[in-house]
């Protein structure tokens, strides 16, 4: 792979923890923080996210229609959630939130592509009563409402089990959905005061359709590809084995403006012997697509060594769905280490950000994003430490990731914190679960390096802790100069000039020590490490 000598991107990694909103009617409202969350449940759910034009982030939740699990059994209801977080500060500004019905209102969070209108912000809502509806809430960057332009308008009929919608550069919606009864994946353009423009349907024996009893399709996602011309790609994938996820095929399609068929993909499996081969792996909800409107396409893909061991891959093919090239991202090569990629996505130079989140059952977890050029050369990774294992105190699960227009890459998700017996039982005690917003920020801003203090490396190590040997991944767009090893009281133990590959912890004392890591363009981390 090729070495990249940009600029080091550095990044900003916070979390917000156990975060709650009150309730409010087209009124913005100061977000508290509630200690005391529920049992057993998933209280939050980030999904969606924007960046506003003071910089600042907005962040769309669901949160689950609940009951406490102390004495007073207080039922809390489903609410749709919004909080506008200070890009830098990482406070809650202000938040909001509408209630209704278990799933009834599925929120999603726009921007208008028009640059002189105040209320630029959407929230596009699906409300089902005697007809499905799209409800289309207007308002600024402050969370005021214009309630006169607030819209509502009937869409078809086949979209009440189902439906998913994009806000194209044109400022329309594109909706897709299902109609099971004719068989059909259904694609629709309304204007933003309910005009219907353009529809278009595919039978199964051309487009898969999503999951129906029997059928183990997953629809993975529709985003713009291009504006000149203007286009869609459309994506997911068909799992053989509901049970282990082992075989099965991802497919996309790049799509016009008016929903035509440009070209088809369909990457397939082949599982021929188990465990000791080298296949790709596709798994619901982790497979992504970028099309580049000249035939030419990006797949994203779980990737398995052997059955203990994952990875994920960036996988470019051609009009025939042939592989032209492919990096693959194991960073942590350990056992029982399983990647899962967030998502994937294009910036402004056609550069693409891919992130992903690496788990096992000892001490390597961590939310890393990549960005790759379109030859697929590495310009950076980074990565997030570090998410405890399940079965300890406090873990991160990310949902999705944005990448803004300024170049941040954002991956955000939930937190939570529960009481796990590893050994015994899922939550012996039915403990409350206490869960928030996780959020990790990525920049171009090399004058913010002395702000990001250790959270956010160019570089993992793991595993900590350690009995012998701790082993490094570099960020190909760093080179480090040395590796130090301190004790808790400063003084300087051991020291690497060489071999930044791996660090030899053999003959030291069980107990707590600080591993430093010098860069040659003078920057430097420092990390606890803990020696068994």
């Amino acid at each position: 792979m090729k070495k990249n000598n940009t600029t080091c991107t550095v990044g900003k990694f916070f979390f917000l923890t156990a975060l709650m909103a009150t309730t409010g009617v087209l009124k913005a409202q100061h977000c508290d923080s509630i200690p005391n969350h529920l049992a057993g449940h998933y209280c939050l759910w980030p999904s969606y996210a924007i960046q506003l034009a003071d910089g600042n982030i907005l962040i769309g939740c669901c949160q689950d229609s609940l009951t406490t699990n102390d004495a007073n059994q207080e039922h809390i209801p489903y609410l749709v959630k919004y909080y506008k977080i200070s890009r830098y500060g990482a406070t809650i500004i202000d938040s909001i939130a509408f209630e209704g019905p278990n799933f009834d209102m599925l929120g999603e969070l726009k921007r208008l592509h028009t640059v002189d209108d105040k209320y630029s912000n959407l929230m596009i809502h699906r409300i089902t009563a005697n007809e499905t509806c799209l409800n289309i809430k207007f308002l600024d960057d402050d969370l005021n409402f214009n309630e006169e332009k607030e819209v509502t308008f009937p869409i078809p009929e086949e979209t009440s089990d189902g439906f998913f919608c994009i806000l194209d550069s044109n400022d329309d919606i594109i909706l897709t959905y299902w109609n099971w009864t004719e068989s059909e994946t259904c694609f629709a353009r309304f204007g933003l005061d309910g005009t219907l423009k353009h529809t278009k349907a595919y039978h199964d024996s051309i487009m898969p359709l999503i999951s129906t009893p029997g059928n183990n399709v997953f629809f993975e996602g529709m985003r713009q590809n291009g504006s000149n011309p203007l286009g869609y790609d459309y994506f997911g994938a068909n799992i053989g084995s509901m049970m282990f996820f082992d075989e099965g095929t991802c497919w996309g399609f790049e799509l016009d403006s008016l929903f035509n068929i440009r070209h088809r993909y369909e990457l397939n499996d082949s599982i021929s012997g188990y465990p000791n081969y080298y296949h790709y792996t596709i798994n619901p909800y982790f497979d992504f697509m970028i099309s580049q409107g000249d035939g030419t396409a990006y797949f994203s893909r779980n990737m398995q060594w052997q059955h203990d061991r994952w990875g994920t891959i960036i996988q470019k093919v051609n009009e025939y769905s042939e592989v032209l090239d492919e990096v693959s991202f194991q960073p942590c090569p350990r056992p029982m280490n399983v990647v899962k990629a967030i998502n994937m996505e294009k910036d402004l130079d056609g550069n693409i950000c891919y992130s992903f989140f690496g788990l096992d059952m000892d001490s390597c977890h961590y939310v890393a994003t990549v960005k790759v050029d379109p030859d697929l050369n590495i310009l950076w990774e980074r990565y997030a430490m570090r998410m405890q294992a399940p079965y300890q105190e406090f873990m991160c699960e990310p949902t999705t990731m944005k990448v803004f227009s300024d170049g941040a890459v954002l991956v955000f998700g939930q937190t939570f914190a529960i009481n796990w017996d590893f050994n015994n039982q899922f939550n012996p005690n039915n403990q409350p679960w206490l869960r928030g917003l996780f959020l990790t920020l990525m920049y171009d801003e090399v004058e913010n390096v002395a702000e990001l203090g250790n959270a956010f490396r160019p570089y993992l190590a793991y595993p900590n802790p350690v009995h012998d040997q701790i082993c490094l991944h570099y960020s190909p767009d760093v080179q480090p100069k040395a590796l130090e090893l301190y004790d808790m009281k400063g003084r300087l133990i051991r020291k690497h000039n060489d071999n930044f590959e791996h660090f030899d912890m053999e003959g030291l004392l069980a107990g707590q020590y600080v591993l430093k890591v010098v860069f040659y363009d003078g920057t430097n981390y420092s990390e606890k490490i803990i020696k068994k």
